[in-house]
C-alpha cells in the first residue's frame, strides 16, 4: 500500500468508529457485554457451521475421484484429480458474491443464509444416499460449494450488530473465530478422511451432518430476524451519561 492508501484506510475507520483506541476494561463493563446476545448468538452458530464440514468437501472429492472402479481400474485421471476440486473454491467465490449482492439488495441476511444452507443440506442428504449417477454425485459436490456465501455474511452480520461499539465487536469477533477454531478440530475426529475415501461409507456420520446444519438453518432462519438489530446494545451505554 501507498502512503496514500494506508492513510485512506485508517481515515475510513475512524469514520466507522473502528480506530484504534485504548479501552479501559473494568468489571462493569464486562457484566454488561457478557448481557449481550451477540457474544452467544453468532459464536455458537459460526461453531455449528464448522461442524457443517463445508470446508472439508473439496478434499473429500478428491478422495472419492481417487477411488477405483469395480474392475479395479482408477475412476479419474490425475489430472482430473488435482483440477476438479478446485471448481469448488471458485465457486465458493460466486456464492460469496452472489449471496452478498442478494442480501444488500433485499435487505435480509437470515434468507440468504437459510437458502444458501438449505442447498447445502440438500446435498449432503443426496451425497448420503450416494446415487449410483457419478455425474449426480459430482454435482452435488460443485453444489455443495454454497457453503461459501455463508461465512461471509456472518462476520458482516456480526458486524453491523455491534452498533459501533468496539468492546462488543472485539469480544464477540474473538469467541467467534476461536469456537470456530476449536469446532474446526473436532470435526477432523467426527468425520475422518479415512472414512471418505468411498461415498456409501458416509451414510454412518452423515446423519450428525444433516443435524448440524438443520440447527444453524433454525438458529438464522427463525432466531435473528426476532432480534432487533441493536438488542442488547442499551446496557453498553454508561448509565452515569
Amino acid at each position: 500500500m501507498t502512503e496514500n492508501e494506508r492513510q485512506m484506510s485508517i481515515d475510513r475507520l475512524a469514520e466507522q468508529g473502528r480506530d484504534a483506541q485504548k479501552v479501559k476494561w473494568s468489571v462493569p463493563m464486562v457484566k454488561r457485554l457478557l448481557s449481550c446476545w451477540q457474544i452467544y448468538c453468532f459464536p455458537l452458530a459460526w461453531g455449528i457451521m464448522q461442524l457443517s464440514c463445508g470446508q472439508q468437501v473439496s478434499t473429500w472429492m478428491r478422495l472419492w475421484l481417487k477411488s477405483l472402479t469395480i474392475d479395479g481400474r482408477p475412476r479419474y485421471s490425475v489430472e482430473q484429480i488435482n483440477n476438479l476440486p478446485t471448481v469448488i473454491s471458485g465457486l465458493e467465490i460466486v456464492w460469496m458474491l452472489l449471496a452478498a449482492c442478494v442480501a444488500d439488495a433485499i435487505g435480509n441476511r437470515s434468507i440468504v443464509i437459510c437458502v444458501c444452507a438449505s442447498i447445502q443440506l440438500t446435498t449432503y442428504a443426496v451425497l448420503a444416499a450416494w446415487p449410483a449417477n457419478e455425474h449426480a454425485v459430482m454435482a452435488m459436490f460443485f453444489l455443495a460449494s454454497a457453503y461459501g456465501g455463508i461465512a461471509p455474511l456472518i462476520s458482516a452480520w456480526l458486524n453491523s450488530c455491534c452498533g459501533g461499539n468496539r468492546e462488543l465487536r472485539a469480544l464477540a469477533s474473538s469467541l467467534l473465530f476461536s469456537l470456530g477454531y476449536a469446532m474446526g478440530n473436532v470435526q477432523l475426529k467426527i468425520f475422518p478422511y479415512s472414512q471418505r475415501t468411498k461415498g456409501p461409507s458416509s451414510k454412518k456420520r452423515m446423519g450428525m451432518r444433516l443435524g448440524l446444519l438443520g440447527l444453524e438453518f433454525l438458529s438464522f432462519g427463525r432466531v435473528l430476524p426476532y432480534r432487533p438489530w441493536n438488542a442488547g446494545l442499551s446496557v453498553l451505554r454508561d448509565p452515569t451519561t
